[in-house]
């Protein structure tokens, strides 16, 4: 009896054991998992606050985005400048891409007339340089004939004039003439003088017209010039145009209401 109660109370004992050390693995098992959930829970808070910290310490934004990102106003803005910008451009390029010019403006002209060669050689001593021009938005009559398709482009022109009072002839001389009001340059120019029985009148007009077409074209010589000039001169009734280079020019006769003028006309051969 007394070896059965032994085995009985061995039995018990081993149970305990068992028991307890279930409740101890139990325990361990959950230290380890709430040690582990805390590691983890902690280099989630450290990450946490690197990256907090790193943005902390990014310099702050500045410039121009900065102050776009933080007063709209600014970029629109921006966006209506560029559009009056793009606005401009349109209006001085779209001119100058439909009427071609002579490439300089009445000044410079001025400037190349009073260096050509026929010009210094014949004319200067009389006072045939150009004048300071006078300017007008009207379409003059005597331009309406140089150059009808000017007519289409009025609203992109400005129409000049100017006489030339020189010291040599008894007629009338001028010039007349249209430049782009996007850049002040040269459309057209033509040149009168008034229709004359002087014996000399047709070697003047050579000489007259030829030094304005060598202002143009200072590297044709003096000669080659002056025949071009007689060659449109012979050709007056048909007025028709010669095209040399990029440039067009022709002579023809022009009736005024009380003077008949010969006029030399001379313009970019893009715009006949």
């Amino acid at each position: 009896m007394s070896d059965n109660n032994e085995e009985i109370k061995d039995l018990i004992t081993d149970e305990e054991e068992d028991a307890e050390y279930e409740r101890a693995l139990a325990a361990l098992n959950k230290s380890k998992g709430e040690r582990v959930k805390k590691i983890t829970e902690e280099k989630k808070a450290k990450k946490k606050e690197a990256k907090a910290k790193e943005e902390a310490d990014k310099p702050a934004p500045s410039g121009f985005i900065a102050k776009c990102k933080k007063d709209p106003v600014i970029p629109i803005t921006i966006i209506l400048l560029v559009a009056v910008v793009v606005g401009i451009l349109i209006h001085i390029i779209v001119p100058m891409l439909s009427v071609k010019s002579l490439g300089v403006t009445v000044d410079e002209f001025r400037e190349n007339y009073s260096n050509a060669s026929i010009y210094r050689a014949t004319l200067a001593p009389y006072n045939f340089a150009i004048p300071e021009v006078t300017y007008t938005d009207g379409k003059t009559l005597a331009l309406t004939a140089a150059g009808e398709a000017q007519n289409r482009e009025e609203d992109k022109l400005q129409y000049f004039s100017a006489a030339i009072p020189n010291t040599a002839t008894t007629f009338s001389t001028a010039i007349q003439g249209s430049v782009r009001k996007s850049d002040n340059k040269i459309t057209a120019i033509r040149v009168m003088a008034q229709i004359s029985d002087d014996p000399n009148y047709f070697n003047f007009l050579v000489l007259y017209f030829g030094s304005y077409l060598q202002a143009l074209a200072p590297d044709v010589s003096d000669q080659d010039i002056e025949t071009l000039v007689a060659e449109a001169l012979n050709n007056v009734a048909g007025a028709d145009f010669t095209v040399r280079q990029d440039i067009a020019f022709r002579a023809s006769l022009v009736n005024g209401d009380s003077v008949s003028y010969v006029a030399f006309d001379i313009m970019p051969a893009g715009n006949l």
